[in-house]
């Protein structure tokens, strides 16, 4: 059988957000010079669709290094989440990388604030039509957010909202390239930061509003 067309007209999407109540107690962003640039992540992870993208990751750090592009302090890539950093990272790697676990969500909030930046993955496969919940949950702590995934709809919207960076992991060259620019542009505190005033419609109370609007009308209230 074939498939009808799909009228958009019909359909409107309402994404995932964020609670205000959520970020008001949150400690401020300090750039530490004599630190590394910290790449932070939350959340759960899986072998299946994390590992490779995180394995990739770790090596273009590596070869930015080799390439002296990277100097010390360098960069550590910092993960609160479900995976071992064991399983993914290659023996001879000296790239640090400190794994905290789940932590309570105040207090992953709150080490999230202070990071330089945030970075999620998100599988090829799910590119196209998924959102990861906590791109949503980055974007009130106002840091710029870095996303390894596929040209998509989480791309789209990134690009749209000036968020940060998106781009392939399984592009090498592209990778290397994504990380310099972030990397330079840390050396001279211009890591840029989100706008709060752009991303005021992803707050529950706005998408709220917005769903009980779409019950009014249909209910022709």
């Amino acid at each position: 059988a074939r498939s009808q067309p799909i009228d958009q007209k019909k359909f409107t999407i309402i994404t995932n957000g964020f609670d205000r109540d959520d970020f008001t107690r949150l400690p401020t962003y300090n750039r530490h010079a004599d630190r590394p640039l910290r790449f932070v992540t939350i959340g759960a992870m899986s072998r299946e669709y994390h590992c490779k993208a995180l394995q990739r990751f770790l090596r273009a750090f590596e070869r930015l290094e080799k390439k002296g592009l990277i100097n010390p302090p360098g960069c550590r890539i910092e993960m609160l989440s479900s995976i071992d950093p064991n399983l993914f990272r290659e023996k001879d790697s000296d790239l640090p990388i400190h794994y905290g676990g789940f932590l309570p969500h105040q207090e992953a909030l709150a080490y999230c604030a202070e990071s330089d930046v945030l970075f999620f993955i998100l599988h090829a496969d799910f590119s196209k039509n998924s959102y990861p919940g906590k791109l949503f949950e980055y974007l009130p702590l106002g840091r710029p957010i870095l996303g390894l995934t596929a040209k998509g709809i989480v791309s789209d919207l990134m690009t749209r909202y000036t968020l940060g960076w998106c781009v392939d992991d399984r592009d090498q060259e592209a990778l290397d390239q994504t990380i310099l620019t972030v990397y330079n542009l840390w050396k001279r505190n211009e890591l840029p930061t989100i706008v709060s005033s752009t991303i005021q419609q992803f707050e529950r109370r706005t998408l709220t509003a917005k769903l009980a609007d779409i019950f009014t009308q249909v209910s022709g209230a």
